[in-house]
């Protein structure tokens, strides 16, 4: 799964930066799902406290956007996008899979995705943002 998140007006998106050791890319919150999590939106919960130290999210939306790719443990991984609201934007508390954060607005975010799937799954979010709506973020 992965997570955009949302503050501010206008809406920024939180990317965080990949450690070296796991590719160096920036991309959203993004994590798997366990067993004890029970469903998706406690795998997003769960994912963006450990990665970012953020909690409550509010109006958590499924985006309807999943895509599979290949891992480097030669397993397929299916990837399903959800994005969600912080009250104010904040600095996130990092966990050890990244080094950098930054709060982008969404044009300038689609940037620095380096894979054209979330780049799919940003898009749909920015068509979903109430401020957004219309608007091609291209």
């Amino acid at each position: 799964m992965e997570a955009y998140l949302v503050a501010g007006e206008p809406r920024n998106v939180l990317l965080l930066k990949r450690t070296e050791a796991r590719g160096g890319f920036w991309q959203p919150v993004s994590g798997r799902w366990e067993p004890r999590d029970g469903d998706l939106g406690a795998t997003v919960r769960r994912e963006v406290q450990e990665e970012t130290g953020f909690r409550p999210l509010h109006h958590l939306t499924d985006l309807q956007w999943s895509f599979a790719f290949p891992g480097r443990d030669g397993r397929t991984w299916r990837v399903h996008a959800f994005a969600a609201e912080l009250r104010g934007r904040a600095a996130p508390v990092l966990s050890d899979e990244h080094t950098a954060f930054q709060w982008l607005p969404l044009g300038q975010a689609l940037t620095r995705l380096a894979w054209e799937d979330n780049r799919e799954a940003l898009r749909r979010l920015a068509f979903r943002l109430p401020l957004g709506a219309g608007r091609d973020p291209r």
